[in-house]
């Protein structure tokens, strides 16, 4: 670990979102706005225009990246989130050693995309899961707001704890103003989005809807990035769903989980940063769990068998 974190930002290439957003983020630290920096630069490199709010980033994590202004620091910093956001689920684990795995998941992609938004609330995430996993909902409440703000798909995990909240009785305020605070803060971001935007069908954004299928689509949400793709990311989804219902925790855990499905509607295996690095930390978990208590049964039955034929 100390090896990565003493390595410099890793150079994105230039063929893929991240690049781009790592030029807009250079555009605004020369001054020039968020706004007509992403137009700009979505113009630049063929991304742009768009005609709809919907291809607008969320400002907030441009702002905090430009606010950084270096590299190295910027990729150390995000090293340092997915650590402690690791470190948070780990108290929730019977085998606490396998949130490391979230880390390396995290220093992998960071490679080719420490600069995108997704990125950075996929941390957030596992940070705010980790929290409510442990009952902190306040905080796990507000982690989640900060995500959502970064970027709206987010918004499942507070509509889990939400969720969570209510069906065990507890006030449900936290999360309710957290999606207050994001729904305000969506509708002044499309406000002053919407200025940028040029007449329906003449946007040169990539298509959304409709691009997704069944079942590649949700396979893909379940695997990108994993070592032995689709077979392990069944089986670690399903082994996080089988964590999740011994521990009574499917309400929490079933929104953002559920962002799978819509691999049926589009074509966006980067939205399984949401999903895989919890059911890499939780998944290995149950499978560990599972496969010692068969190891413990089988070592016990073969001790009684010995003893009965002496």
């Amino acid at each position: 670990m100390m090896l990565v974190l003493g390595r410099s930002a890793p150079e994105i290439p230039g063929n893929i979102d991240p690049f781009v957003y790592h030029r807009v983020v250079q555009s605004m630290s020369g001054g020039l706005e968020f706004y007509p920096s992403l137009d700009e630069v979505f113009r630049a490199y063929g991304m742009g225009p768009v005609d709809s709010v919907l291809a607008v980033r969320s400002p907030l994590g441009f702002w905090f990246l430009a606010l950084i202004g270096n590299d190295n620091v910027t990729w150390l910093l995000m090293l340092a989130a997915a650590t402690v956001a690791a470190l948070l689920l780990a108290r929730t684990l019977h085998n606490p050693v396998l949130a490391i795995t979230v880390i390396l998941f995290f220093e992998s992609v960071g490679q080719v995309a420490w600069t995108a938004p997704e990125l950075w609330a996929s941390i957030l995430v596992v940070a705010a899961v980790g929290l409510a996993l442990d009952e902190q909902w306040i905080p796990a409440a507000v982690t989640a707001t900060i995500a959502t703000s970064v970027r709206e798909l987010a918004v499942l995990v507070l509509v889990g704890i939400a969720v969570s909240q209510r069906r065990s009785g507890r006030s449900v305020v936290a999360p309710v103003v957290g999606l207050g605070v994001v729904t305000a803060f969506y509708l002044a971001h499309w406000t002053r989005a919407s200025s940028y935007l040029v007449p329906v069908g003449e946007g040169r954004q990539a298509d959304l809807f409709g691009t997704g299928s069944f079942p590649s689509g949700v396979l893909a949400m379940m695997s990108t990035w994993l070592p032995g793709g689709v077979v392990v990311g069944v089986i670690l989804f399903a082994a996080t769903l089988a964590w999740a219902h011994r521990r009574d925790r499917l309400a929490l855990l079933a929104p953002v989980l559920a962002l799978v499905l819509a691999g049926v509607l589009v074509d966006r295996p980067e939205w399984a940063t949401f999903v895989i690095p919890l059911t890499l930390a939780l998944g290995l978990d149950e499978l560990v769990d599972r496969i010692g208590r068969w190891c413990s049964l089988h070592w016990r039955g073969a001790n009684r068998s010995a003893a009965a034929r002496s």
